[in-house]
């Protein structure tokens, strides 16, 4: 509840806001750098004893040279393992990789190939 003027109302969005929006931030993003976008399922996930997905560590511990699909399926293996195969929430995952200039990638029979671009 909000009280306006002495007259109380359901809260608004508007309510919430202290001030203007922030400014944007960029990062930069350069060749060798890999991307994890994902849902709230995946950091939410708990195992049996309620510890949330340690994503950071199970980011680190994975292969840095294999390619995107392996990346993704050494995440999901760990996060089946933490959960016990009991996951309670969708969860996606998306991986982009910068490639070095010059060089970009074609999908090809279910797999990932390297071919210099023209």
């Amino acid at each position: 509840m909000h009280i306006e003027g002495g007259e109380q109302r359901p809260a608004r969005l508007e309510d919430f806001v202290t001030g203007p929006p922030t400014k944007p931030k960029s990062y930069p993003f350069v060749p060798g750098d890999r991307l994890l976008l994902y849902t709230d399922g995946v950091i939410e996930a708990r195992n049996r004893g309620n510890e949330f997905f340690a994503l950071p560590e199970a980011m680190e511990a994975a292969c840095r040279a294999c390619t995107p699909p392996e990346f993704l399926e050494q995440l999901h293996q760990e996060l089946i393992r933490h959960t016990e195969d009991r996951l309670a929430d969708d969860v996606a995952m998306l991986v982009v990789d910068r490639l070095d200039e010059g060089v970009g990638r074609q999908a090809g029979s279910g797999s990932l190939r390297e071919t210099p671009l023209p």
